[in-house]
């Protein structure tokens, strides 16, 4: 059994351990918010951007791009987007987890080069000695636009010049703070912009010509979705470790009130047992 001297330190630490919690938890509230916000703002410009395209390809349907251009796949290129932290629940599990199911149908017909973003992904195909066409750890702590430029035109290029026929993003999409889910979204080639039977908004007039606006917002819609990918990702991770700790906290606390529990009834035998003892001794000593 242990003393209260024991549990006295035991619930310190526990103790000390909330605190570290708690305080994970507040900052990845925060982190939260900024990510969220960060969504909730490129959705609607990546939506209207969209549109504009849509019209335009409405109004000349002869309009085409190589990104438009469908291919056998032999070789597909998988991006895997994983976190560069842990203490996040399941979230880096439940994205590798469903990366390798990915990989295993993919490789079925086809030759897959793995790509892959964030330290967690990074080490575990690493430790696997899984081969890598590129890997960067870090990018998600910080995304910035500029960061996922240079990845996002990487992809691109390697569409354009035939170095693969299709490019998989696997990422894991924001919905809410309690609910995110692990996707695989066919980033290249992309499907048509225009939906069947949609009408041009009349009265709209190009210049210099629909096709050259065309093909110079395009590159701009795809960069633009690539860092949005990134940042719900990020936002679904900042989201499963407030979660996490959130849970954290609470079994810490509850741990606590157990050793507070467990000290108190061991003190209360202890004075039990020397009232015992000392009135044992006063009725010895009047006999």
């Amino acid at each position: 059994m242990p003393s209260v001297i024991d549990l006295r330190h035991r619930i310190r630490s526990v103790k000390s351990t909330t605190q570290l919690t708690k305080a994970m938890k507040s900052v990845s509230a925060a982190k939260l918010k900024r990510f969220q916000g960060l969504v909730l703002q490129t959705r609607p410009y990546a939506e209207r951007l969209k549109g504009i395209l849509r019209q335009i390809v409405a109004r000349d349907s002869k309009i085409t791009h190589p990104f438009f251009q469908n291919r056998e796949e032999k070789r597909v290129t998988l991006v895997v987007i994983a976190g560069d932290k842990g203490l996040c629940g399941a979230f880096n599990t439940n994205t590798l987890k469903f990366a390798e199911a990915k990989i295993g149908e993919l490789s079925q017909n086809r030759e897959v080069a793995l790509s892959v973003l964030g330290k967690k992904g990074v080490d575990y195909f690493r430790f696997r000695e899984r081969e890598m066409l590129f890997s960067k750890a870090g990018l998600l702590s910080k995304p910035s636009y500029e960061g996922s430029l240079e990845i996002s035109e990487r992809l691109i290029d390697s569409f354009l010049d035939g170095s693969t026929d299709a490019v998989y993003l696997l990422y894991n999409k924001f919905h809410s703070v309690s609910r995110s889910e692990v996707v695989l979204e066919k980033w290249l080639p992309i499907p048509p912009v225009v939906a069947a039977g949609e009408e041009p908004f009349p009265g709209y007039e190009f210049e210099p010509s629909a096709e050259e606006i065309f093909k110079a917002m395009l590159p701009a819609y795809m960069k633009n979705g690539f860092y949005r990918i990134l940042l719900e990702s990020m936002a679904s991770e900042q989201a499963a470790r407030m979660m996490a700790m959130e849970m954290a906290t609470q079994n810490a606390t509850e741990v606590v009130a157990s050793l507070i529990l467990e000290m108190n009834k061991i003190r209360q035998t202890s004075i039990t047992g020397e009232i015992l003892e000392i009135t044992t001794a006063s009725e010895a000593m009047k006999r």
